[in-house]
């Protein structure tokens, strides 16, 4: 037992030495604390200097860029615009537009099947309002940070022992 929990323990301290290399795309926002990290498997959306959204999973960090989904490769002088979702702001907008649709629907439904076709209509518009609100905050869901502004910047972090290891690799003689 003691020999698993040994080779247990030794996996888990190589595994974290081996994640604990990798680079980090870091979105900070000037002269404060504030800051946003991407590692490589993490999904962004960008807009570019040439006018293109690029929206995918980060499979690869390099010096000076990044690669989107194996094979777009964006580099940060060229990065116009990060995105983010809010995810609170994007579940309330879609419980408030699913929770206003069911309940036109239901009230709808019970008019229609009722004994005296009546339906109440302030349900109706609280419904189809409740679904407003939710439609209304949709371009709140996602916070934008603008990189070509004083702001925000976007740099790379490397990890302390691809650092070292490169030095290394250099010959002197």
């Amino acid at each position: 037992m003691k020999m698993i929990l040994t080779l247990f323990t030794i996996f888990g301290l190589t595994c974290g030495s081996v994640w604990a290399q990798k680079n980090v795309l870091v979105v900070e926002k000037a002269g404060n604390v504030r800051s946003f990290k991407y590692f490589e498997g993490d999904k962004i959306e960008v807009h570019t200097t040439d006018s293109l959204e690029l929206k995918g999973m980060i499979t690869a960090i390099n010096d000076s860029s990044f690669i989107l989904d194996f094979y777009t490769e964006v580099s940060l002088s060229k990065v116009k615009t990060v995105l983010r979702t809010r995810w609170a702001i994007s579940i309330i907008s879609k419980v408030l537009m699913i929770g206003g649709a069911g309940l036109v629907i239901i009230e709808a439904v019970n008019g229609a099947i009722s004994s005296n076709g009546n339906m109440n209509e302030n349900n109706l518009y609280i419904g189809a309002a409740t679904a407003a609100a939710g439609a209304l905050l949709i371009p709140w869901q996602k916070a934008r940070f603008d990189i070509l502004s004083d702001e925000w910047k976007i740099k790379i972090l490397k990890s302390e022992q691809q650092n070292n290891y490169q030095k290394n690799k250099t010959i002197r003689f």
